[in-house]
């Protein structure tokens, strides 16, 4: 498996559960240090986006995790 698809496998959409959105962890990256921050995925167990952000940091970006233990639904 290529490195596209098997990082593709570990993403996840966020899940709307009764009381807000599931807890998920998102990585956003930028390619300059004044460039805006976008959001590169969504994972559901934090290694994985930590594994995420350590290979775009290899890769000369800028990463960093977005934590999201629960968010409550606009009603």
């Amino acid at each position: 498996m290529d490195r596209k698809n098997e990082a593709a496998q570990e993403l996840i959409a966020p899940t709307v559960i009764p009381i807000g959105v599931a807890r998920h962890v998102r990585v956003q990256f930028r390619g300059s240090p004044t460039g805006a921050w976008r959001r590169f995925g969504v994972y559901s167990r934090r290694s994985q986006a930590v594994a995420c952000v350590d290979r775009l940091r290899a890769g000369g970006y800028s990463a960093r995790l977005v934590d999201f233990q629960r968010m409550p639904v606009a009603g």
